[in-house]
């Protein structure tokens, strides 16, 4: 199997990808409904009625590989609420 992207190139694609999505559906204030600006290189939007700043949510996760040493792997997806 060929790899496309190193690890860290994919890192960097998956954080771009996050951030794009956010900044595409946050662009108006939660609090008073205005329209938000982008500031601080991307990281957060501002609102222009409010000047509330808005920041993307940032969920802490682990990801772990289950493997029996051979080829097996188990995979399982839960979301903790």
């Amino acid at each position: 199997m060929t790899e496309i992207l190193s690890p860290a190139e994919s890192g960097i694609v998956a954080q771009a990808r996050a951030n794009m999505s956010w900044h595409n559906t946050h662009g108006f204030c939660g609090t008073c409904g205005g329209e938000t600006i982008i500031k601080r290189g991307g990281q957060v939007r501002q609102c222009t009625k409010c000047e509330k700043e808005h920041y993307p949510r940032t969920d802490p996760v682990i990801i772990v590989v289950v493997s029996d040493g051979d080829v097996a792997c188990l995979v399982s997806r839960v979301g903790v609420v």
